[in-house]
């Protein structure tokens, strides 16, 4: 949506997650970082490349970070 519809980093991110999960109607615990919900997580760069996920608060995906 960045790259298509110039829709901004922010905007774009809760098209991905608040939006969903409220279609869905499991925004009582999906969709925003709070107090009481999953804390599904995904963690990306600049690039929006992915780094770390986190699912239920447990790291299930991290990328290694070894540069050459």
């Amino acid at each position: 949506m960045m790259a298509l519809a110039d829709v901004p980093l922010l905007d774009a991110v809760k098209m991905a997650s608040a939006t969903p999960a409220k279609i869905l109607n499991i925004q009582d615990r999906k969709g925003e970082l709070v107090k009481g919900k999953d804390a599904d997580i995904v963690i990306f760069d600049d690039e929006i490349n992915i780094d770390t996920t986190m699912v239920k608060g447990n790291v299930v995906y991290s990328k290694d970070k070894i540069k050459i």
